[in-house]
């Protein structure tokens, strides 16, 4: 997947403190209506964006507070529908695509579900490699299927 840094509608870096995100969820509760999402479901996607986010500090950067996360978003109006799509690209420099996996849920024990919760509320998620530097790409999608508010 190329990006295409220039058909992303807002673009926002945040330092890798955790007191930043309400930033980030903020931003993504007003985007998410102008993207065609109900409420319930920007909610979703706010809560999805800020497990990722978590993860990204907590596990990527070893709760390090002056690394780098990069947040793209842009409206999708596809064949698949209205939504919005979401580019998070981090730096760690220790974590492979692979390494990513979901727990398994018959461990019971408290977290760890960050990556369950990201494929349960998101149509589309995709790690990558990032090509031009360290790092992992997280694009995640979701599109419009409840009713308006």
């Amino acid at each position: 997947m190329i990006f295409d840094a220039s058909e992303y509608h807002v673009q926002l870096r945040v330092i890798s403190q955790p007191q930043y995100l309400c930033v980030i969820r903020s931003a993504i509760n007003v985007i998410g209506g102008k993207c065609g999402l109900s409420s319930t479901e920007t909610d979703h996607v706010v809560l999805a964006v800020d497990e990722a986010l978590t993860n990204v500090i907590r596990h990527g950067y070893n709760d390090a507070p002056d690394k780098s996360i990069d947040i793209s978003i842009r409206p999708l109006n596809e064949a698949a529908g209205q939504g919005i799509e979401i580019v998070l690209d981090d730096e760690c420099e220790n974590v492979q695509v692979d390494q990513i996996q979901k727990r398994d849920l018959s461990e019971l024990r408290p977290g760890g579900l960050g990556i369950h919760i990201l494929y349960r509320i998101m149509d589309d998620v995709q790690y990558d490699q990032r090509p031009d530097m360290p790092g992992i790409r997280l694009t995640m999608r979701k599109f419009h299927k409840e009713p308006a508010d």
